[in-house]
């Protein structure tokens, strides 16, 4: 293997190391507002909208509640995945600046 061979090499698992941390990142900030979310008690109720393509022609909303519990589950599992992607990409996972528990 030649020495520019290797480079390329490294730079594209620099690249993906990156990307990595970059979605990490995001996922991160996303848990984040979904806990402050949570813990201002609000609700998220997405809505839905059905067309009716049928004789009576009405168009309905359906709004569903969803518990903060199972918003915030979600995003810990994004979490989990982000980390686990910038280990296979063969980085290290940084220390989670959103966190406001002090160690």
């Amino acid at each position: 293997m030649s020495t520019l061979e290797i480079l390329r090499a490294a730079a594209e698992q620099a690249r993906r190391i990156d990307a990595a941390l970059e979605r990490l990142d995001q996922r991160r900030r996303e848990l984040a507002a979904v806990n402050e979310h949570v813990k201002a008690g609000q609700v998220w109720t997405p809505k839905f909208l059905v067309k009716s393509g049928g004789a009576y022609g009405y168009d309905s909303t359906i709004e569903l509640p969803v518990p903060g519990r199972y918003l915030q589950q979600w995003a810990v599992d994004q979490v989990r995945r982000a980390e686990r992607a910038v280990v296979q990409a063969g980085g290290v996972v940084p220390p989670d600046p959103y966190r406001n528990e002090k160690r």
